[in-house]
């Protein structure tokens, strides 16, 4: 089933059931803008409150706090997010189509490892008891030949994140889709908004100590 299918017939299952409504539906509407509905509303909370346990209530050294989502330019500065956070994205001219790099090199990842369960699975259904998933995965061919990609993909991708080596990005997710040809496709950078930042702080003695702001829709945890 192709991904648009599985997409559209998702967003029919959200509005029938009272996940999504269309914004502003009975005004006309407004494209490409959704509200939660009865269910949709509660899931958001269920999730919220789930997130905040985990960041604030299980662990002893984590207040939370309630900030403003407009604070001063210099936080955002000292965060990193004008100067760091970018996304990698790779555009095929052909398909008129834009990719994330890293998704696709994940993606790719995750066929692999898809491969090796498969070859496992077989395994295991002819051999039995007997069989021994250990010595199967250490010696089988195909598995080891899906392993040794996944494993080279799997470097390649890591050190190119941390050496923050773009090019090298584009290279090892081009590897991953034989559809997209390297002609067509062009690295750009565009700004992401992440919910963690740093702000550096002086607090007492400690002034190397930094602070951790972890926040949803202005809801914060503190560290």
């Amino acid at each position: 089933m192709a991904q648009e299918d599985v997409f559209k017939k998702l967003v029919s299952h959200c509005k029938e059931y009272g996940f999504v409504f269309p914004s502003s539906d009975i005004y006309d509407g407004l494209g490409a803008v959704y509200d939660y509905g009865q269910m949709g509303v509660e899931l958001k909370n269920n999730i919220k409150k789930y997130w905040w346990d985990s960041m604030v209530l299980l662990h002893e050294n984590i207040v939370g706090i309630d900030s403003a989502i407009f604070m001063h330019p210099t936080i955002w500065k000292a965060s990193g997010h004008v100067d760091a956070f970018n996304d990698p994205l790779i555009d095929n001219k052909d398909s008129k189509k834009r990719y994330r790099a890293d998704v696709l090199i994940e993606d790719q990842l995750a066929k692999y490892d898809d491969k090796i369960n498969k070859e496992v699975a077989k395994a295991a259904k002819r051999f039995g008891e007997s069989f021994d998933e250990a010595q199967f995965r250490s010696t089988n061919g195909r598995v080891l030949e899906h392993q040794a990609k996944r494993d080279a993909l799997h470097t390649r991708f890591a050190k190119a994140l941390n050496d923050g080596n773009l090019e090298e990005l584009r290279h090892a997710a081009r590897l991953t889709s034989a559809s997209m040809q390297p002609p067509p496709m062009e690295p750009i950078l565009l700004p992401v908004s992440v919910n963690s930042i740093f702000v550096p702080t002086s607090l007492g003695a400690e002034p190397d100590r930094r602070i951790m702001v972890a926040s949803i829709h202005g809801s914060s945890a503190s560290l």
